[in-house]
């Protein structure tokens, strides 16, 4: 993860400045247009009819894993700006927090194929 490589950094050296520019592109370009893509996509398959069987809980599985990755999404970005302004949060959180969209990506894309 490349919060952890900017975490080990001297704060405000010329590579953690690259870094958080780094980070910031990688949010702009990539991350926040894919966040806002899924919701987008989600949200018209929700609203096409015949697409969803709203008595089986697999959806409310599926709506609980995207909030909890949109929740995800905001802690990241809380993260960026507090190692731009040279605020370190925990080394151990951030080894940890690297499994968390992959786990949640398979229980979505699980409850999309699935539909148990």
């Amino acid at each position: 993860m490349i919060y952890l490589r900017h975490h080990g950094l001297e704060p405000a050296s010329p590579a953690a400045m690259a870094f958080a520019a780094l980070e910031r592109q990688i949010f702009k370009r990539l991350v926040n247009p894919a966040m806002y893509a899924a919701w987008g996509f989600g949200i018209l398959l929700a609203l096409t009819p015949g697409t969803t069987s709203w008595s089986a809980p697999w959806w409310l599985v599926k709506l609980a894993a995207v909030l909890l990755l949109s929740w995800y999404h905001g802690i990241l970005s809380a993260w960026r700006r507090r190692l731009r302004d040279d605020a370190r949060p925990e080394v151990t959180i951030l080894r940890r927090s690297a499994v968390v969209p992959i786990v949640l990506m398979v229980v979505i894309v699980t409850m999309v194929l699935v539909r148990p």
